[in-house]
């Protein structure tokens, strides 16, 4: 039984990290954003917010539902950790989000 768990865990993490790995195709073909992966296959990657405030693409997000570690003043570059939430939302409809929330869609 806490075989088959971990299976399903691992499962469902391997659909977020599909998912993620469509929504930084479409933020960069879509909004011309590039998206970071942080080295050694970790599940953070890093999303440049441009001239966006952080605190209204925060806030924009927020309201979604989408939460995302709040930033500080003139941090333009916002920390994404892959989990099982990412397979709530299509990358489709999180690419236009975040879009909408930097003012690019």
């Amino acid at each position: 039984s806490d075989v088959c768990s971990s299976d399903l865990f691992v499962d469902r993490l391997r659909k977020a990290v599909q998912v993620s790995e469509a929504f930084i195709r479409e933020l960069e073909s879509r909004g011309q954003v590039r998206a970071v992966r942080v080295p050694a296959g970790t599940n953070i990657f890093r999303v440049p917010l441009g001239n966006a405030d952080p605190q209204r693409v925060t806030r924009f997000l927020a309201e979604r539902n989408l939460l995302v570690a709040p930033l500080s003043a003139g941090q333009n570059v916002l920390p994404l950790l892959v989990n099982e939430s990412w397979n709530r939302r299509s990358a489709s409809e999180l690419a236009t989000q975040f879009l909408q929330a930097l003012g690019k869609a």
